[in-house]
């Protein structure tokens, strides 16, 4: 993994946490460079790029999974929809 990459990852740990938020050109220019279909992986946290607009992020230790993900058209933020659940 390059280390662009794992920048990249740890900014949507950072977002799954609570810690950051992004945007959604800041989240397509993430999402331009993984894989759909594909897992990455980091510390304790498995991600999964499910689609073109939404990535699945699992914290192995508290087994808690986030979805991030583009909002629909109709939806009036510039930001990623973030959901937890336990």
């Amino acid at each position: 993994m390059t280390e662009t990459t794992n920048g990249t990852l740890n900014r949507l740990i950072d977002v799954a946490e609570g810690d950051d938020t992004l945007t959604i050109d800041e989240f397509e220019e993430i999402l331009a460079d993984l894989e759909t279909q594909t897992k990455y992986s980091v510390e304790s946290y498995n991600m999964f790029c499910t689609s073109e607009d939404v990535i699945v992020v699992c914290d192995m230790d508290t087994e808690e999974f986030v979805q991030i993900e583009i909002p629909m058209e109709e939806a009036k933020t510039d930001e990623v929809i973030v959901t937890r659940e336990t």
